[in-house]
């Protein structure tokens, strides 16, 4: 039971702990160069989209490996494709894609702290990271 509590109380804390700007929950990692502090221009930032309710895409089989990634990328591309158009046609200024991972649904970017914002309240983004690097042991 104590442990179902602390268990409780640590995932509560953590989702509490991201910051909204719009729809999209922000890393509290960003927070200080979301609010301009620190003097630094740009951020890396990993974005999660939300996938579109009507895919109409039918399920891979299981364990064919060509069918599955195909589905991935697919899935990928039309949920993508509503945030990707819209940094491409200028309507999120201060935002540049550098990548997007099909494994996951996610886009890569650096963004400036106007960028993160408006990020922040386009309609299909889920939540933002910052992109970390880290160092082995």
């Amino acid at each position: 039971m104590i442990n179902t509590i602390k268990g409780l109380t640590v995932a509560a804390s953590l989702f509490i702990s991201f910051s909204a700007f719009g729809n999209g929950l922000i890393d509290p990692a960003l927070n200080g160069f979301a609010h301009g502090e620190g003097g630094v221009g740009t951020a890396k930032v990993i974005i999660l989209v939300s996938a579109p309710a009507n895919l109409n895409l039918p399920k891979p089989e299981r364990y064919n490996r060509t069918a599955v990634i195909s589905y991935f990328k697919e899935v990928t591309r039309r949920s993508t494709q509503p945030l990707l158009s819209d940094i491409q046609n200028g309507k999120l200024t201060g935002v540049k894609v550098t990548g997007v991972y099909w494994v996951n649904g996610s886009v890569a970017a650096t963004v400036t702290p106007m960028g993160l914002k408006t990020l922040s309240e386009h309609y299909s983004v889920t939540k933002i990271y910052k992109n970390n690097t880290h160092k082995r042991d």
